[in-house]
C-alpha cells in the first residue's frame, strides 16, 4: 500500500518475540538413591539366603550327629543291660557257691565265752554228749571250729561255726541236738549257717511260714525258699 511502513523482522527475533516456544521440559534424572537401595536389598537378600543355606547344612550335620549319638546311647543302654545281667548272674553263682559251702556248717548259739578257752575242745566235749555213739570219730567228723567276728563289748557270747567233714553227720547232729538233754540244760541251740541273702529271704517269708505252721501245715526250708505242703515259695 502506498505510503505504508514495512518492518521486516529477523527470523530469530520473530521466533523469540512473537512466537516464543514453551520452554523445553528436561528429562528426569534417574533416582540414583533408589537404585542404591535396591542394590543393598539384593545384597542383603543374597547374604540371607547364604546364611539360611549354611544354617540348613549345620542343622543337617547336627541331625546326623544326634542320630549317631542316639545310636551310641542305645548301644550303651544295651551294654549296660548286658553288664547288669552278667553281674546278677555272677552274684547268683557266688551266692550258690557260698550256700553250698555252708551246707557243711552249723552255728552253735549261746555258748559262754571264757578267757584262754579252747573252743574246739569244748565243742568236741559237747558233741560227745549229743552223739555219744560217735565219740571216737569226732576228731575226724568235725573239721574247724571258730567264733564269728570279734568278742562283743557287752560280753554276750558270739555264735560258733562248726564245720563238719561229712554232710550226713552234720545233718544227724542238727537233728538229734533238738532233743538232746545237754542242749536244753545249757540253753544251747544249733542253727543253719545261712548267707545274708538267705537270711533276708527267710525274714520276708517268715510271716507266711508262721501262719502255715499255726494252721498245722508242713513247712520245709531249702536255702532261701520254703516249701509249704509241697508248694514252693520264694521271696
Amino acid at each position: 500500500m502506498k505510503g505504508s511502513l514495512t518492518v521486516e523482522l529477523e527470523p530469530e527475533e520473530a521466533f523469540y518475540g512473537l512466537c516464543s516456544p514453551l520452554p523445553a521440559t528436561p528429562c528426569k534424572s534417574p533416582n540414583s538413591k533408589k537404585m542404591c537401595t535396591n542394590k543393598n536389598e539384593s545384597e542383603t537378600f543374597n547374604a540371607f539366603e547364604q546364611r539360611i543355606s549354611k544354617n540348613s547344612a549345620d542343622i543337617n550335620l547336627l541331625k546326623e550327629k544326634m542320630e549317631g549319638l542316639g545310636f551310641k546311647v542305645n548301644e550303651t543302654k544295651d551294654n549296660v543291660q548286658r553288664v547288669k545281667k552278667c553281674r546278677e548272674e555272677l552274684q547268683e553263682r557266688i551266692n550258690d557257691n557260698e550256700r553250698y559251702n555252708r551246707k557243711w556248717n552249723l552255728r552253735l548259739m549261746n555258748l559262754p565265752e571264757r578267757e584262754n578257752e579252747n573252743v574246739r575242745k569244748d565243742i568236741l566235749e559237747l558233741m560227745a554228749q549229743v552223739a555219744p555213739e560217735d565219740q571216737s570219730n569226732l576228731g575226724f567228723l568235725i573239721d574247724t571250729v571258730h567264733g564269728v567276728g570279734r568278742p562283743r563289748d557287752d560280753k554276750k557270747p558270739r555264735p560258733v561255726i562248726i564245720q563238719f567233714n561229712l554232710l550226713s553227720f552234720r545233718n544227724k547232729i542238727w537233728k538229734v541236738s533238738r532233743t538232746a538233754d545237754i542242749m536244753k540244760q545249757r540253753s544251747l541251740r544249733l542253727t543253719e549257717d545261712l548267707t545274708r541273702s538267705e537270711k533276708d529271704c527267710r525274714n520276708k517269708l517268715w510271716p507266711l511260714v508262721e501262719k502255715a505252721r499255726k494252721e498245722g501245715k508242713k513247712t520245709r526250708w531249702q536255702g532261701p525258699v520254703v516249701f509249704i505242703e509241697g508248694v514252693r515259695f520264694a521271696a
